[in-house]
């Protein structure tokens, strides 16, 4: 009987999951982005997912994220002098989006109420890149930007806790550690993310 119940545990706990977040992006590292660096304001972090639970601790997400970094575009970090003029400029990481493949493993599946998981995985990741210039001179000042948009490879480490609200829901607190392989360096930043599984 004590297999037959946790079979049924097993069961009931197994299946399609979707999963939505919201929270804060936090900088962390990069030595090209200059919002990457100073006080690392945090920006806007949004997410969703669909994802197979094949038993009570293992799942595997497809997950769609969205970052909005903040910026502070008549904040310029590199100053030069070119034939009379005073050139200064900033680049800023304005936002990614990713589509990454996550495994969940939870660590203690049977707690009633709380329970931790680790998660990882890999994926792509679109960056969209603003890069303003202002030239001052005699004459006056002019101003000057363009946006790159690219794509890179994501990878994602991190984990968090489950609470069980109801037996098909979850609510989720998450810290993730995300690292991308940029074409000028390593950008590194930090989603913490609140949301729900159901």
């Amino acid at each position: 009987m004590v297999t037959a119940a946790l079979s049924a545990r097993a069961q009931s706990a197994s299946g399609l999951r979707f999963y939505l977040s919201t929270g804060a992006t936090v900088p962390v590292a990069s030595a090209y982005f200059d919002n990457f660096s100073g006080d690392r304001t945090p920006g806007v972090s949004l997410g969703a997912g669909i994802g197979y639970a094949f038993t009570p601790g293992s799942s595997f997400f497809i997950r769609y994220d969205y970052n909005r970094f903040w910026y502070d575009k008549k904040s310029y970090s590199t100053t030069d002098h070119q034939n009379g003029v005073d050139v200064f400029t900033n680049d800023n990481l304005k936002r990614a989006m990713a589509i990454k493949g996550l495994y969940k493993l939870t660590l203690f599946p049977g707690r009633p109420v709380a329970a931790p998981y680790l998660i990882a995985g890999i994926g792509a990741i679109q960056l969209n890149e603003r890069y303003g210039v202002l030239g001052v001179s005699e004459a006056g000042a002019v101003t000057a930007e363009v946006t790159y948009q690219y794509w890179e490879a994501i990878v994602a480490l991190g984990g968090g806790i489950n609470f069980k609200i109801h037996p098909h829901l979850n609510l989720i607190l998450e810290a993730r550690f995300d690292i991308i392989a940029d074409r000028n360096d390593e950008v590194q930043f930090v989603p913490l993310k609140v949301g729900l599984e159901f």
